[in-house]
């Protein structure tokens, strides 16, 4: 119960920053140049720092194993993300690909990340880096693959799909990060000081972006829209809930050998829970699908996930 009210709070507040970097795009304070330099400044130096950073503790093996672990119950929420999109959206829906792919890859960057920092501090970001790995693995093999249906199949080579999952700036640092905490470096506090200094922009930064982006969507349309409610109700409860339900049935069963660390379990969670990725909407418009309508989930899905993450976390203390 008190991690509910713990994560109720800090989603409070981030959404209050939200609140902030809308009103302050609608009076032309932030334009929308200046939104994509801020995500820019997210993506490219703040967010690849807070990973980094996460990795500089004292080496533990239980840790690596829990790292471990908490990559295998980020393969399970995709692959249950991708069958759960599959039964629920048909092929017949006019958007199915954009759905399927709001459904199965979320905004873990943006939103899990600070809200992980803010309830575990370094630990989470720690283990939220695995459920980026493989988000990042499934995006760029199942998610193009998804997206080109109905086009022309560019043709891509194994070795570019996998420099474009090395080469984006979350999985870099994930590498640095790692190495630096398997081999045992530990950067010098001169270096270290400031890298935590700018760890504190990210929740504000992620917060006024996602804020900013909403401010050029009508939620009164989106509101209207029907078919809305059903994506937003497989992306925000289903696949969590029944991840939940998964991995909870993996910690009993493994409870009489190995006690499986529940901020691991959270932490993974989280990723899953949170809302539309605004990597959908960036696909979307280089493949030619519904990039409008995929802007649409991701802002009613941002809305909602104040209400659904303090649920999951809540139900997670119950069963």
């Amino acid at each position: 119960m008190e991690l509910t009210i713990i994560t109720v709070t800090q989603i409070a507040q981030m959404f209050i920053i939200m609140i902030i970097g809308l009103i302050s795009t609608k009076l032309k304070v932030i334009t929308k140049e200046g939104n994509i330099q801020l995500s820019n400044v997210l993506i490219y130096i703040v967010t690849p720092i807070l990973i980094v950073s996460s990795y500089q503790q004292e080496f533990s093996k239980e840790k690596l194993a829990g790292l471990g672990i908490a990559f295998f119950l980020a393969v399970i929420t995709h692959v249950l993300g991708i069958f759960i999109a599959k039964i629920c959206i048909s092929r017949k829906s006019q958007n199915f690909v954009v759905e399927r792919m709001s459904i199965i890859y979320t905004n873990c960057g943006f939103i899990g990340l600070p809200l992980l920092y803010a309830l575990f501090g370094s630990d989470g970001v720690f283990y939220c880096t695995a459920y980026i790995t493989a988000f990042h693995i499934f995006l760029w093999s199942h998610g193009i693959m998804l997206m080109n249906a109905g086009n022309e199949v560019k043709k891509t080579t194994f070795l570019k799909k996998f420099i474009t999952i090395i080469t984006h700036p979350n999985i870099i640092a994930i590498i640095i990060g790692l190495l630096f905490y398997v081999i045992r470096i530990r950067l010098p506090k001169i270096i270290i000081e400031p890298f935590y200094a700018i760890n504190a922009l990210n929740s504000p930064l992620a917060m006024l972006v996602a804020g900013s982006t909403l401010a050029g969507t009508s939620i009164i349309k989106i509101l209207k829209t029907k078919r809305i409610y059903w994506v937003t109700v497989c992306s925000l409860i289903l696949v969590p809930f029944f991840s939940l339900l998964i991995f909870k049935a993996i910690m009993y069963a493994v409870a009489p050998f190995y006690l499986l660390d529940s901020t691991i379990v959270i932490s993974i969670l989280i990723g899953t829970a949170c809302p539309a990725g605004a990597m959908t909407t960036m696909l979307a418009l280089s493949y030619n699908k519904d990039s409008e309508y995929a802007s649409s989930i991701f802002s009613i899905t941002t809305l909602l996930c104040i209400v659904t993450i303090p649920l999951l976390v809540f139900v997670f203390g119950l069963v």
